[in-house]
This record gives C-alpha cells, sequence and structure tokens, in this order.
C-alpha cells in the first residue's frame, strides 16, 4: 500500500553564520593559543576581501564583551590574553562528538565504536544494520541505561535499515526578535518508534518494524516564525484534503468495504 505525503513549501532564509554562543568558545579557544589582536576581528567573521559585515560585527563584540566581563579573558600589551585557568579549555570543547554522553559498540565484550547519545536512537536500535569501516553489524541489544549496545558482524546483507521518527519542536521563550523572525529557547521531543529494512540496490522497502523507545527530550536554541492564522488554516485544508485521498484510496483496493467508515472530526487538530 502506497499513501502520498503532501510535499511541504519550502522557504530559503539566509542567517548569518556568526553565533555568538559559539563565538563565545571559538575566541576563548584562540586566545588559549595566541593573544587576540584588533586584526582578528577580520578573521573571525570578516568576508574574504577583508570588509566585516555590520551584524557579524556586533555579535563579535558582544561576545568578546561578554568574555571581558566574566574575566575570562584579560588585556595585556593591547591584546587579549586567555586566563591560566582557561588554558585548557580547548580540550573541553570537542569537535568529533558534541554529546557528552556517549554509546559503546561492543562486539563479544569488546569495544568497537562509540556514538553519540542522540544518534544511538537512529542507528543502534535492535535489529538495525550498523556500519563500521564499510563493514555491516547487525545489533542484537541497545542499553540505554549501561550506555551499550551489542552488535554481531556479518559477512554479507542485501538491505540497509532506516529509522521511522518524528520530532516536536515548541518554542519555550523568545530571546531576540528581528522583525517576523524569533530567535529563542526551543524543547525538542524526537521519538524513533520503528524502522524499514531497505534493499540496498533497489531501495525498494522490504519490510516495516516497529519497536518502543524512550523519548529523545533536549532543550536548545531555535530560529522561527510565528504562522499566521491564514497559513495554519491553509495547511489544515490541505491535510484534509490529502487524508480524504489516502481514504479514498484504501478504500478502493479493500473493495469498497470500508467506504461507509467516515474520518474522524479529530483530526487534523
Amino acid at each position: 500500500m502506497e499513501i502520498k505525503v503532501p510535499r511541504l513549501r519550502l522557504i530559503s532564509t539566509r542567517r548569518s553564520i556568526a553565533n555568538e554562543r559559539v563565538l563565545r568558545d571559538q575566541l576563548l579557544c584562540a586566545a588559549a593559543e595566541a593573544p587576540l589582536a584588533t586584526e582578528d576581528r577580520a578573521r573571525f567573521v570578516g568576508r574574504r576581501d577583508g570588509s566585516v559585515p555590520e551584524e557579524s560585527g556586533r555579535v563579535y563584540d558582544r561576545a568578546l564583551d561578554s568574555l571581558r566581563r566574566d574575566g575570562s579573558l584579560v588585556e595585556r600589551s593591547k591584546a587579549l590574553c586567555c586566563r591560566r585557568s582557561d588554558t585548557k579549555h580547548a580540550k573541553n570543547v570537542p569537535l568529533r562528538v558534541v554529546d557528552p554522553v556517549t554509546i559503546e559498540v561492543r562486539i563479544d565484550g569488546v569495544v568497537l565504536d562509540t556514538v553519540p547519545y542522540a544518534r544511538a536512537f537512529y542507528e543502534l536500535f535492535e535489529g538495525a544494520i550498523y556500519l563500521h569501516q564499510a563493514r555491516p553489524h547487525l545489533v542484537t541489544k541497545l542499553d540505554l541505561q549501561a550506555r551499550y549496545a551489542s552488535v554481531k558482524r556479518l559477512r554479507t546483507c542485501n538491505y540497509i535499515t532506516a529509522s521511522r521518527n518524528h520530532t516536536d519542536v515548541d518554542p519555550v521563550r523568545v530571546l531576540e526578535s528581528r522583525g517576523p523572525l524569533k530567535t529563542g529557547v526551543v524543547h525538542v521531543v524526537s521519538k524513533v518508534w520503528g524502522y524499514r529494512k531497505v534493499c540496498r540496490q533497489t531501495f525498494k522497502v522490504l519490510e516495516l518494524k516497529e519497536f518502543s523507545l524512550p523519548p529523545l527530550e533536549f532543550d536548545s536554541r531555535g530560529t522561527f516564525r510565528p504562522a499566521s492564522e491564514t497559513f495554519v488554516a491553509s495547511r489544515r485544508r490541505e491535510l484534509s484534503r490529502h487524508r480524504r485521498a489516502a481514504f479514498a484510496q484504501i478504500s478502493s483496493r479493500a473493495g469498497g468495504s470500508t467506504s461507509r467508515r467516515r474520518p474522524s472530526r479529530r483530526w487534523p487538530p
């Protein structure tokens, strides 16, 4: 049974690459290696021709001022230096793994690899095919409390696995507003509830599986735009239209046995 999913219209946006939270760590790590001078402003947030965009320059100045205020950077010989207590800060900023919690991938009790906690929900569920150095491994157990996953090496495997999941993002607090765009704290809830077996040669779905994992919840920073009432109403009409089309398709394949059933009025909300 094939049900067509409505396509969402993508709206292209352009935002500055300068992020104050990220820039703070970058500046502190750079100051631990060499003092920050005035010309470093263009190196961090400048263009190729050496000019600095106005918005990026303001973000750089705010990040630098916050590091001065909390004492992380001190001025010496017309340059900003890192405090001695913060010289090891660069080692505490991970480059390969952002998540501080990791899951060990074990084969016969021996650690084969480590995976960030959040990625384990999508790649290390029981029944998943985990690729390590291009070799397929079958995940036989995932223990989130003990933080490890057991795998079994396979000689060959003619399929791959893809998680079935959905994510809800809810704005919690607005920190900054620039016209219709809002930047602030968002609460993210991701649920992985199954997976697909997909043929490696044809990419055809071979089998659908379901399982139960606890939701992955965390707070993050995000940029969002409140939807207008007109947009919400149009999306509800579009989803309702696709739902009626899917219901009619199922009814026709079932020989009309379900043609008398009426769609629930509770959906869409």
